[in-house]
């Protein structure tokens, strides 16, 4: 439990500037399997996989549009569901997971 916290924590701290890769939500989903392991329903705080999507890339001359194979989701929506576990942990288990917590 502890380490899944830490691991969104990292996550946080360490959120890329304007898009998520697929591999950094696999991540985050590994961690709330282990919470979920733990106890805590988390489940409705997963990425749907139909958020994530390819980025565009660039056009070839031909006027096609060129996309990344890698899928993605913004910074903010990744943020936005990463804040709201963390804020559930937090809540759920007062005065010993707070960020910065030297008790963790």
């Amino acid at each position: 439990m502890i380490r899944a916290y830490a691991r969104l924590s990292a996550l946080r701290k360490n959120a890329p500037d304007s898009v998520v890769s697929e591999e950094l939500v696999n991540d985050y989903h590994e961690a709330l399997s282990h919470l979920e392991a733990a106890g805590y329903d988390v489940s409705e705080l997963r990425i749907p996989g139909d958020r994530l999507e390819p980025r565009w890339a660039g056009g070839r001359s031909t006027g096609e549009n060129v996309y990344t194979k890698g899928k993605y989701i913004s910074q903010r929506d990744f943020l936005t569901r990463l804040d709201a576990v963390l804020t559930y942990f937090e809540i759920s288990q007062p005065g010993q997971a707070v960020v910065g917590d030297q008790g963790l």
